[in-house]
């Protein structure tokens, strides 16, 4: 939604002691324009109630009110978080070696953010696809069972493999274990992959839980390959990606040389630089600029079709050519080379 010529939807996501009295001042005027209920459907409709929820309280925004929609959030996501303790407390009796939360919900928890600042419906694990069979006894355990999502057919099982539960929490709870780093068929992952795995060897453990999670850097890169190669940057559920990268830079020294390094020697293209562009410009967070000199000085059209300056705007087409076009920039090569490369490999494979 545009207010006085800016998309209000970031500023709902941001965390309130990193705002300043001008973005304090924009806030509590537009709260102070619109009635609750308008609030609230605005708020709902993007899926971002318990963060804007944390934010007017802070602003002493009717507090009472929204304390209430915030503790949902927060009772429903403690109950998230004492399933994944008890899934990873299995693991680690049935010698899974692998098994890593991983996005959003790991990183709010490395990060020590709000609980209750969580709202998505399902929840992201990584593993080795060698420990499948022993994955999916230890999910049985706990009563997830093997299911497939209408919207996710697309997905082989090869990628993922998806487990419900419609017990745990009122709308149930999907747990997905992702065999790759990102769910897409068309993208080369093995370093990406790669990386993972060496990753996946040197967790970190949630303080008082036997949850594991990549560390503050890994998980900051994984989260930066999965916004662009998962989501094209912008596609739903949007803005709210960014608070992974948001929450984990203001509480933790990233190193930056190393995000650097990896997205060179992955062939990632632009991917992790953009995302960090676009989190630092969204946001605000603070993320030098040498992480993404090569976007300030190439990638204007890229650039302006993702993102309007002026008014905080992200673009939400879906559509296959558009998704095309986002894929060949991230790539920094021609449509031509793309086609020829893409040729050659699924000729090769079918000899």
């Amino acid at each position: 939604m545009i207010y006085r010529g800016k998309n209000i939807l970031p500023f709902l996501l941001r965390w309130p002691e990193s705002l300043n009295n001008n973005e304090i001042d924009f806030i509590k005027q537009f709260y102070n324009d619109y009635s609750i209920p308008f609030i609230k459907e605005l708020v709902l409709k993007e899926n971002i109630v318990p963060f804007a929820s944390h934010i007017f309280i802070f602003l002493k925004c009717d507090e009472s009110y929204w304390k209430k929609e915030h503790d949902l959030f927060l009772k429903r996501n403690t109950i998230i978080k004492s399933t994944l303790d008890s899934i990873f407390n299995k693991s680690n009796s049935a010698g899974i070696k692998s098994l890593t939360l991983t996005e959003n919900f790991a990183s709010l928890l490395l990060s020590k953010s709000c609980l209750g600042c969580f709202s998505s419906g399902d929840v992201d694990l990584s593993a080795d696809i060698s420990e499948k069979d022993k994955i999916i006894l230890c999910m049985k355990s706990v009563r997830f069972f093997v299911d497939k999502r209408k919207k996710s057919s697309s997905i082989t099982e090869k990628q993922c493999t998806m487990f419900y539960n419609d017990s745990i929490i009122d709308s149930g709870l999907w747990i997905n274990v992702v065999w790759v780093s990102v769910t897409r068929s068309f993208l080369d992952q093995k370093k990406f992959n790669t990386r993972l795995y060496s990753s996946r060897l040197n967790p970190t453990i949630i303080d008082n839980t036997d949850i594991r999670v990549l560390s503050p850097t890994s998980l900051l890169y994984f989260c930066a390959l999965h916004i662009a190669a998962g989501h094209y940057y912008t596609l739903s559920p949007g803005i709210r990606l960014y608070v992974d990268i948001d929450r984990l830079v203001l509480n933790f020294k990233i190193n930056w040389d190393q995000i650097i390094k990896w997205e060179k020697e992955d062939n990632s293209g632009i991917r992790i630089s953009m995302v960090l562009f676009l989190c630092k410009n969204l946001l605000k967070t603070k993320i030098p600029n040498k992480v993404f000199k090569k976007i300030l000085d190439d990638s204007a059209e890229l650039k302006s079709y993702l993102y309007n300056p002026k008014s905080m705007m992200i673009q939400k087409n879906g559509g296959r050519i558009n998704r095309l076009y986002v894929e060949l920039a991230s790539k920094s090569r021609n449509l031509v080379t793309f086609l020829i490369e893409r040729f050659v490999k699924s000729f090769v494979s079918s000899v």
